[in-house]
């Protein structure tokens, strides 16, 4: 078999069509890393937006649960303290329903956020 006789790859014959392949190949690619790294950072921001709201829900959150667990300690050592006087379980009891009060404007206030990224 003489050289002449053997059978050609493509790329040896069609030199210039196999550049152009690989060049748009290669730019493919990218496009196709740019599109992906637009949509990574728009991702990133959108998650960062909705944990950075979830914090702050759960902190304000956290405060008003301190503010009902402090009125309920109040009300109870009032309570279970033998010489309270009538007078002062109903002024502890007041003061407990306005700490109830109070936290759950605050939960009302900030509620945990619901929204996703897509």
């Amino acid at each position: 078999m003489t050289t002449s006789d053997r059978p050609r790859s493509w790329l040896l014959v069609y030199p210039r069509v196999a550049a152009a392949v690989l060049i748009i190949l290669g730019a493919l690619s990218v496009v196709s890393v740019a599109v992906v790294a637009v949509r990574e950072r728009q991702t990133v921001q959108c998650q960062t937006g909705i944990n950075n709201a979830f914090r702050d829900a759960l902190t304000e959150r956290a405060d008003a649960a301190d503010t009902e667990r402090n009125a309920q300690r109040a009300l109870f050592k009032v309570l279970l303290n033998p010489s309270a006087t009538p007078a002062d379980r109903a002024a502890a009891l007041h003061t407990y329903a306005k700490g109830l009060a109070e936290a759950d404007d605050v939960r009302a206030r900030h509620p945990l956020p619901t929204n996703t990224c897509n």
